[in-house]
């Protein structure tokens, strides 16, 4: 018999990284926050016993953790040159160009070179090649499917936002070059990979 009773589950927070996926966070968190109000609990704090981030995920977790994600992510933005009242606006402008890209077969969402992803996005407008290229906020993949997703043929692996059809088109052969699709799942990996 154990000496200590096992402690109850714990509802972990991990935000990665992505300065657009950034900016949904803050949305999101946001919501949470009103949720928490209209359940009548604690307004403000870290609903969240356990709390991480990668990239501009870690910024908006300390920012959580410290109870000031919004004013932290605003802060960010102006300081990158955007807009200082990105949290009163909050929109980004639209994409012309949304396509849907779909399984190409049956089969389990087994992989994703998200280095090729990130290119396509930059090739999009939505990143930089060169210190002085200029970001077309309109642009990027979204609704991204998580890895082990069951797919049939035709469902929607993700969405392009481009300036153009020949964008899109560019950016959707580019995304089905750098998934993978499995008739099984892969056997899950190991949750910690390397201590250093």
């Amino acid at each position: 018999m154990p000496a200590h009773p096992p402690s109850p589950p714990t509802t972990g927070l991990l935000l990665t990284g992505g300065g657009a996926r950034a900016a949904y966070q803050v949305g999101v968190l946001e919501a949470i926050a009103d949720i928490r109000a209209s359940a009548g609990q604690q307004q403000g704090g870290n609903p969240f016993p356990v709390i991480t981030g990668t990239s501009a995920g870690a910024i908006n977790a300390a920012a959580l953790a410290s109870g000031r994600a919004a004013e932290q992510f605003a802060g960010m933005v102006a300081g990158l040159g955007g807009p200082a009242d990105v949290l009163a606006d909050g929109q980004l402008p639209a994409a012309p160009v949304v396509r849907t890209v779909r399984a190409p077969r049956d089969g389990v969402l087994a992989a994703m070179d998200t280095r090729a992803l990130g290119l396509a996005v930059v090739a999009l407008g939505g990143g930089r090649a060169h210190a002085d290229d200029v970001v077309d906020p309109r642009v990027g993949l979204a609704q991204v499917l998580p890895l082990g997703t069951l797919l049939r043929a035709g469902d929607p692996l993700l969405q392009v936002h481009a300036a153009s059809a020949d964008a899109a088109s560019v950016a959707s052969q580019a995304v089905l070059a750098a998934i993978t699709l499995a008739d099984v799942a892969p056997a899950p990996g190991p949750v910690v990979i390397e201590r250093l």
